[in-house]
């Protein structure tokens, strides 16, 4: 009886070790990858070489690109650093004709008060004024152009300050054949307020050193487009006139502007001028050139408003004239 027990227990282990041998073998043939063929392992190398010649491509648009980035940036700093030596070079150069301070904007308030001309204080005096005539428009003409972005009721100044632009641009315009552009005449104390919080260089609207464009006596002459030649012309047109206390230019620093105060008596001035050039006779014994200086030595200003010269002011000083 126990060897027939031994006989069957001996059998179950035997049957059960090939089954699992069977389940083994039957694993390790359905795990065998299958046999590679010729065709299938060129298509792999083909496509391992074509992924290796797009990084190496990839990598060398990046490499480019980096190198225009440093080529741009590089431009750039340059550009900066040229405009900040040209800056720094005018900054140095910068010597004026005209240069404006804080002394002669105190001299010239001084003179409007002895004039008793007012402050324009809003729009609702400055129609009252333009109304009764102390103020009269400027129009554009073939000589003069008044900038488009004033408007209509701040085109105006007082009658002297336009006599002297008309007779400004015309001579201007018989030299050169271009008009002048007038970017600022009247203002008033409101819209000067307005102004000094965009413009730090704008002359306050109260106090001992006012801005002048509230009398409507001041207008600013555009020096951009101007050549030298021209440029120098203005200077030299205003030269004899400040000289004779008839108008007080500045040439502003920051704002590409001549800044143009004009006194009562250029009118007076001007036509006693003209009455003189028709009442001269010029002598037959006298060439062209000495004629004219004849008649240039002859002309005296019609009691024109002195004004102290400038040489008691600093040359370093400068101050906001707008």
């Amino acid at each position: 009886m126990i060897r027939r027990v031994h006989i069957v227990v001996a059998l179950l282990v035997f049957s059960l070790a090939a089954s699992i041998n069977a389940m083994a073998a039957t694993k390790r043939v359905s795990t065998k990858k299958p046999a590679k063929s010729a065709k299938s392992s060129k298509t792999v190398r083909v496509t391992k070489t074509s992924k290796t010649s797009k990084k190496k491509a990839s990598k060398t648009v990046r490499a480019k690109r980096v190198v225009r980035a440093k080529r741009s940036a590089k431009v750039v700093r340059t550009r900066r650093s040229r405009r900040a030596r040209r800056a720094r070079i005018r900054r140095l150069v910068w010597n004026p004709l005209f240069r404006g301070s804080r002394e002669m904007l105190v001299r010239q308030n001084l003179q409007i008060d002895e004039l008793a001309l007012p402050r324009i204080a809003d729009d609702e005096e400055l129609e009252m004024r333009i109304a009764a005539g102390e103020l009269v428009p400027l129009e554009d003409s073939q000589f003069l152009t008044v900038a488009s972005n004033l408007k209509e009721n701040r085109r105006y100044c007082r009658p002297w300050t336009r006599d002297f632009l008309e007779d400004l641009s015309e001579d201007f315009y018989a030299e050169f054949h271009k008009p002048l552009v007038i970017t600022s005449l009247v203002r008033t104390a409101e819209q000067q307020r307005k102004l000094r919080r965009t413009n730090r260089n704008a002359a306050p609207e109260d106090g001992e050193t006012v801005s002048t464009h509230l009398t409507g006596m001041t207008f600013d002459l555009l020096k951009r487009g101007l050549t030298r030649k021209q440029h120098k012309w203005i200077e030299q047109y205003f030269m004899p006139l400040k000289e004779l206390g008839l108008v007080e230019p500045i040439e502003e620093r920051r704002q590409p502007v001549f800044h143009v105060t004009v006194f009562n008596g250029y009118t007076e001035w001007a036509d006693q001028q003209d009455a003189e050039d028709e009442t001269i006779e010029t002598p037959t014994t006298l060439t062209g050139a000495q004629s004219i200086s004849g008649m240039r030595n002859t002309m005296e200003p019609a009691k024109p408003l002195v004004i102290p010269s400038l040489s008691t002011v600093s040359e370093g000083s400068e101050v906001a004239a707008n």
